[in-house]
Formats: C-alpha cells, structure tokens, sequence
C-alpha cells in the first residue's frame, strides 16, 4: 500500500494501483496504528532520536521489532506528503534527482522523491532492527 496525504483524506493504491480513499488524516490513521502497539507517533519519533537513531525525517517504525515502517518524505502538514510501507516496497531506484521509481508485487509507481531520502530511512529502519535484536538477545541472556 502506497499513501499520500491531501488535505483532510488519504489515498492510497491498493495491490493493483486502483486509487483508494479514506475520509481520516494520514497523522490520524497512522497514531491509530501506533496506538494499536501501544504508544504514539510522537513516542515512536522520540524513541529513534534517544536511541541517536534519528533526529530529522525520521521513518515511522510502528512496531517493537520493526516490521511495520513507513518511510516519511515530508512534513505531515505538506500537500506533497509521501508515505511508503516498507513491507509492502520490493526495489527502488533513481530515475533522476529528485524522481525515484519504486516497485511493489505487481506494480511500480515515480514519485518526486530524492532516491536518498528513502536509503537513509531504510538504513536507519534496519540499523533499528539490528538495535532491537541485540538488545534482546542481551536481555535474554541476563534473565536466562
């Protein structure tokens, strides 16, 4: 699923590019999610900036393992919001300076994204993982 936000609702392509409409603001939508794994969207952004993961454009990584992340390109409040399900996202690659191609199951779509903003965010999703993994394991170990 591919979201973007305009105005007051959110659009996404489902699995075979059909544009989809929900009446909730994306910032909504997604503390919902957040919710759901019980924090919010700002105690997701201000556990990457403690972890020195992140302090600007931060991914939004809803879960406690990291499997559930979305790449955000711009302010919740710009027109032009991109938002990206990382699950759902198989390849990207530049098409130019600010265009990127991304490619999902059975479709692709360009959108006005500098290819370096999504490898940032995808390096700084799995360096959470990595964290994440590690810091369970030495839990693990000390309760053991």
């Amino acid at each position: 699923m591919l979201d973007f936000y305009v105005m007051t609702q959110v659009f996404y392509l489902d699995k075979y590019a059909n544009k989809q409409c929900h009446q909730l603001s994306i910032k909504k939508c997604l503390n919902e999610l957040c919710l759901a794994f019980g924090s919010t969207i700002e105690g997701r952004f201000n556990a990457l900036k403690k972890l020195d993961l992140c302090n600007y454009k931060c991914p939004l990584i809803i879960d406690d393992y990291g499997n559930y992340a979305y790449i955000i390109t711009r302010n919740f409040k710009a027109v032009d919001l991109l938002i990206i399900r990382v699950d759902k996202l198989i390849y990207f690659k530049a098409i130019s300076k600010n265009k990127t191609l991304l490619y999902f199951d059975n479709f692709s779509y360009e959108v006005d994204v500098d290819v370096r903003i999504i490898k940032r965010q995808m390096q700084i999703i799995s360096d959470y993982r990595k964290f994440v993994f590690k810091r369970r394991n030495e839990l693990h170990f000390y309760l053991s």
